[in-house]
């Protein structure tokens, strides 16, 4: 519930400040503002102040701005407080002020955030990037922790095992499968407490385990869940994601006997499978399968792991961005700011890049998120704290500002367009043909929304 309220206030705060810009601009110009509402319609409760209705609507998300003569076929677009009538300057001014304050906000927030955490600052390594005006370095670094924080926590740095200094999750995996169930001595960073150290003993185990499930797959009917950690086939200790493949390949559709760890209720069980297999002789379960490090305070085998509770932690890489002297630490918010939102588009790029090239659009749908997604992503950020919320706060705000310029119908980027090409023919765009590609566009970019929020519902039932 704590999750819900705080995504609700987020939402709100980001679209507020959006339309605050448009707001002020418009006032400033002359424009009539026609009503500033908290909230979308239908409206709870409204006054009028010169001209403007201040009100409160029942739906608690985000806010607008109505401007006189904003639609162009408005029958009071002519009028002297018109945002028709207006210079282009003054409604460009207008158009793009939401923009400028989403990106200020996120400056601002992200000045609070980086002096909390002392100016050093985690981004996830998803691909090689060399940041602007910072010193930055390479790290393994927890991304799903134990239920056990005192261990080892999430968005936690690992910095050296026994003494040697590891960089990304390649060299933690290297060391741990040279010396499986050993105990070592681990030293850890954590950056979501003011990059605070502990060094701990920790023995590690890398085991197979279950992404996901294909619904009504072999697997699914079997009872095989998310989060299983995959322990043996037919009594064979299972240790690699390579023998558990080639062993479900060698099965030749016959039953086999799957021994599961899941690591959400750190139960034990058995279930009995029958692999499908295709016409032209592929044998599967219906399962997505990647590798996760199981851990505790003692030394563990993988013969006797899961005889008692253990837990299981996702190791992956990220940056750590340290902005040391004095010009750097002046200008963080707004490089910080940058860093990120170029980071973000290079990321997204590569990504749309695959896509065209495997003419295969998974990765995309699965980095794009809706409202369902964005608030299941705060129910993480709340779960580590308020720095946490912050940081995706001033994410989100960077991404609103950057989808909103874009020149798309309906949105800013897609008016400032209309503006620019007044600016070059010197002549206004027919108020009709504006109206109607703004319209088609707004009911493109709904249904967009609608398909990104059924892929999220759908990828939290699988």
């Amino acid at each position: 519930m704590v999750s819900i309220i705080i995504f609700i206030l987020i939402l709100s705060i980001l679209v507020l400040i959006h339309e605050l810009g448009h707001f002020i601009m418009a006032k400033r110009a002359g424009i009539g503002v026609e009503e500033f509402g908290f909230g979308l319609p239908p409206r709870a409760w409204g006054k009028k102040i010169k001209g403007t209705i201040y009100s409160l609507n029942w739906l608690p998300f985000g806010g607008f701005v109505r401007l006189v003569g904003e639609d162009p076929t408005d029958k009071n677009k002519n009028e002297k407080n018109s945002f028709y009538v207006k210079s282009i300057l003054q409604r460009t001014g207008v158009v793009v002020a939401g923009v400028v304050m989403n990106l200020l906000l996120a400056v601002i927030i992200f000045y609070f955030v980086i002096f909390a955490l002392g100016f050093k600052v985690v981004v996830p390594r998803i691909i090689d990037y060399n940041f602007a005006a910072t010193t930055q370095s390479q790290h393994a670094v927890v991304f799903s922790a134990s239920k056990n924080p005192d261990l080892i926590d999430s968005g936690e740095l690992i910095l050296r095992l026994d003494n040697k200094k590891v960089e990304n999750s390649n060299e933690i995996y290297d060391l741990i499968k040279s010396s499986e169930g050993k105990l070592f001595e681990i030293e850890l960073e954590n950056s979501n407490e003011n990059y605070a150290k502990k060094t701990t003993q920790v023995s590690f185990l890398p085991q197979p385990y279950i992404l996901s499930v294909v619904k009504d797959s072999v697997a699914e009917k079997a009872g095989i869940k998310d989060n299983d950690v995959l322990v043996s086939i037919d009594g064979e200790i299972i240790a690699t994601t390579e023998e558990l493949i080639n062993r479900i390949r060698s099965s030749e559709g016959k039953e086999l006997t799957i021994v599961l760890y899941n690591l959400s209720d750190n139960q034990k069980r058995e279930v009995k499978a029958v692999p499908s297999v295709d016409a032209n002789g592929k044998v599967a379960l219906g399962i997505e399968i990647g590798e996760i490090l199981m851990v505790s305070d003692h030394m563990i085998t993988r013969q006797t792991a899961f005889d008692n509770k253990i837990e299981g932690i996702s190791v992956g890489d990220a940056y750590k961005l340290t902005y040391q002297n004095p010009s750097e630490k002046i200008l963080s918010g707004f490089t910080h700011s940058y860093n990120i939102l170029a980071y973000s588009m290079k990321v997204f790029g590569q990504l749309i890049g695959y896509s065209i090239r495997e003419k295969d659009v998974t990765l995309v749908s699965e980095g794009v998120s809706g409202p369902v997604g964005i608030a299941q992503v705060t129910s993480q950020a709340v779960a580590l704290g308020p720095i946490s919320v912050l940081q995706l706060m001033a994410l989100l705000s960077l991404n609103l500002a950057f989808i909103n310029i874009l020149p798309l119908p309906a949105l800013d980027g897609g008016r400032f367009f209309f503006i620019i090409v007044e600016a070059v023919t010197r002549r206004k765009v027919y108020p009709s043909l504006e109206k109607w590609v703004h319209t088609i566009g707004f009911a493109l970019l709904l249904a967009l929304t609608l398909l990104i929020t059924y892929n999220d519902i759908a990828k939290l039932i699988r």
